[in-house]
C-alpha cells in the first residue's frame, strides 16, 4: 500500500483572484462566531480556472472558499433564499434539533453548482481572505428527459 501526501492538503485558505468562477459545494458545517451566535459554513470547492493565470501562479482548480450564513432568527433570510434557488421552496418552518437541521441542509446544497464571484476583504484584526461577492446557481439539465426524435 502506498500513502500518498499530496502538495496542497487545504489546512489554509489562499487569497484568491477577484474573478468569476465555477464552484462545487463540498461540505456543510455548523459552529458558532466570534459573538457565540450560531452560524453555517459551507465550503465550496472551485471546479474552473481563472481567467488571467499567470504562468508562474498556481492553478486555481480545487481551492477552497467559506461563505457563512449567521442562523440567528432575523438574518435566516439570507439562508432561506439559497434554499429556496435550490429547492423552490423556503426551509420548512419548524424547530430542528441540530443533527437534523446540519442533514437537511447537507441533503440539500452538497453538490450543488454555483458560479461564484470573488472579492478579497479585509478583517477587522488586518488579515486579508477571499469572499464570495455574489453567487448564482447553475442550473443542471436532466438526462434522459429531452425530446425523442420521431
Amino acid at each position: 500500500m502506498k500513502v500518498i501526501v499530496p502538495e496542497n492538503m487545504g489546512g489554509e485558505l489562499r487569497i484568491l483572484p477577484e474573478e468569476t468562477f465555477d464552484a462545487t459545494v463540498q461540505d456543510i458545517f455548523l459552529g458558532e462566531s466570534v459573538t457565540k451566535n450560531p452560524k453555517m459554513t459551507m465550503k465550496y470547492v472551485l471546479t474552473s480556472e481563472a481567467q488571467d493565470l499567470q504562468e508562474d501562479e498556481p492553478s486555481c482548480i480545487g481551492e477552497n472558499v467559506l461563505e457563512t450564513y449567521s442562523l440567528q432568527p432575523q438574518a435566516m433570510f439570507r439562508l432561506n433564499g439559497d434554499f429556496k434557488k435550490v429547492t423552490g421552496s423556503n426551509i420548512p418552518h419548524q424547530e430542528y434539533d441540530e443533527e437534523e437541521f446540519l442533514q437537511l441542509m447537507k441533503d440539500t446544497f452538497l453538490g450543488t453548482d454555483w458560479t461564484v464571484a470573488l472579492k478579497t476583504e479585509t478583517t477587522p484584526n488586518g488579515n486579508e481572505r477571499t469572499v464570495i461577492e455574489r453567487k448564482e446557481l447553475q442550473v443542471r439539465k436532466a438526462k434522459g428527459k429531452g425530446k425523442k426524435a420521431r
